[in-house]
């Protein structure tokens, strides 16, 4: 696992000590919050849905939402399914 700040440098790289390699589990609702904690208030938009994501030339990401708007990131994760548009996107 790889530790980044906010202008991704690498901080430290962790690896597991008893030599596994698979990377370490972590619950759903918790990795929700700490990401929802780490935001400004107003930054998620609730009530929409992403209906595709589309790489830019310039490393950012063009998000398409279900309401017809679209919106550019810096950063777009996917946490939801792993068949789901964001990481089919990657």
């Amino acid at each position: 696992m790889c530790i980044f700040d906010s202008d991704a440098t690498l901080l430290c790289r962790l690896s597991p000590a008893d030599g596994r390699t698979r990377a370490p589990d972590i619950d759903c609702d918790r990795l929700h919050q700490l990401l929802l904690d780490a935001l400004s208030e107003g930054t998620v938009s609730w009530g929409t849905f992403v209906d595709r994501v589309v790489p830019l030339p310039d490393g950012t990401s063009c998000v398409h939402f279900g309401d017809g708007t679209t919106e550019d990131f810096d950063l777009v994760i996917g946490a939801g399914s792993g068949s789901g548009c964001v990481i089919r996107a990657l």
